[in-house]
Order: C-alpha cells, then sequence, then structure tokens
C-alpha cells in the first residue's frame, strides 16, 4: 500500500525518534547503569520532552524492551541470511562467526551492558525472549551441521549438541572480546574459532 506523503513524512520522523530514544538509552546505560536510567534521564539524553517519549513509549520497560530487540535483529538478519546462503556448511558457520564478531565489535556499549544481569532479572519478558532467541540460533545451526554430516564434512554427532558448543563457543569468544581492550584482529581470532572447532587443538589430530 502507497502512502501518502504526509504519513511517509510522519513513519520517517517515528524512525528518527525511535533511533535518537534507541541511542539516549544505551548512552545512559553505559554512563549510569541500570539504576540511572529514568525518563527523565532519557529524554535529557535524547533532547526531547517527556511527552515526545510519552507518544512511542508507555513506560521504561517498554523503551528497554524496544532497545534490546532493536540492537539484536540486525544481527540475528545477518545470521539468518548467511545461513539461508548457498554456501557449502563450513563456510556457514565460518561466516557465522566472522559476522558476529564484527558486528559485537561494532556494539561493544550495547553488548557490555545486555551482559548485566539486572537487564534481565526480575524482567521475565526480557529473558524469556533471550532463551527463545538462544534456542532458535542453535536450532538453526544444528540444521547446517546436519547437511554437514549428510556430506560427509562432518563427524555424526548430535547435530542439536554440536550447535549448542559451536554458538556458546562464538559466544564466550565474542564476550572476551568486548572487555578486552588489546584485541586481536577479528579474522584472526573467527579463524581460530572454527579451527579449532572443526579441526581440535592436538597437532595432526593425534590423540593421547
Amino acid at each position: 500500500m502507497n502512502l501518502n506523503p504526509a504519513e511517509e513524512r510522519r513513519n520517517k520522523w517515528k524512525v528518527l525518534m525511535k533511533e535518537a530514544l534507541h541511542q539516549a538509552v544505551v548512552k545512559v546505560l553505559a554512563e549510569d547503569g541500570l539504576s540511572g536510567l529514568t525518563m527523565d534521564r532519557i529524554t535529557q539524553m535524547a533532547g526531547m520532552s517527556k511527552g515526545t517519549l510519552y507518544n512511542y513509549f508507555k513506560d521504561k520497560q517498554e523503551l528497554l524492551e524496544y532497545v534490546v530487540q532493536s540492537s539484536l535483529e540486525p544481527l540475528e538478519q545477518g545470521i539468518d541470511r548467511i545461513l539461508d546462503s548457498d554456501l557449502p556448511p563450513e563456510q556457514k558457520l565460518e561466516q557465522v562467526v566472522l559476522h558476529s564478531m564484527n558486528y559485537f565489535e561494532e556494539h561493544r556499549d550495547f553488548f557490555r551492558i545486555f551482559q548485566d544481569p539486572d537487564l534481565h532479572q526480575p524482567k521475565p519478558k526480557l529473558d524469556k525472549e533471550r532463551k527463545s532467541r538462544h534456542r532458535k540460533l542453535v536450532q538453526r545451526v544444528s540444521v547446517v551441521f546436519e547437511e554437514g554430516i549428510r556430506s560427509g564434512v562432518f563427524r555424526p554427532f548430535p547435530p542439536l549438541k554440536l550447535a549448542a558448543m559451536f554458538v556458546m563457543s562464538v559466544i564466550a569468544m565474542n564476550m572476551g572480546r568486548i572487555w578486552t581492550e588489546e584485541r586481536s584482529p577479528i579474522e584472526e581470532e573467527a579463524r581460530m574459532v572454527t579451527e579449532v572447532f572443526f579441526r581440535g587443538i592436538t597437532v595432526g589430530g593425534k590423540k593421547s
């Protein structure tokens, strides 16, 4: 459905306002923590009135849920594009690692905040959505392992368990990077994740 010029302008303005609020929330959380996140502080940081803020969000919790969701959507969409591509299984997983590490690097402030357990508790909706996103990702990645097993690229271990191990490995590497000031190049660390996961750490595949 085509929008008239006035509706199109209103929609663009709404997007701009929400983006300004998104940035303001991340800045306040980074500077003051969750305890300092108030509607007054958010509007001050965003440079808008409380009335304008309440036009878009009924309360702080709804705004926080929006910020978390809108911050993670581009990451998830990028991963979905990789998993839906025609790349071979091994290359799909390599690209997932590289994409996620680049995204975490670009949004370090948000992901530092996202680790705070107070962000999810006692906030059952945020915690429920976090667990749902994790389950969905593991399930999707397990399909890649199934493809690799069928084609003879991967050994026949349970795909869901392989996917859970792989996802947690990537998360652990990303979490370590966002708290480390002196970091190796992303491509180098992404390659290390996949090399260790696919080839192991023993020299020549030898067992002790």
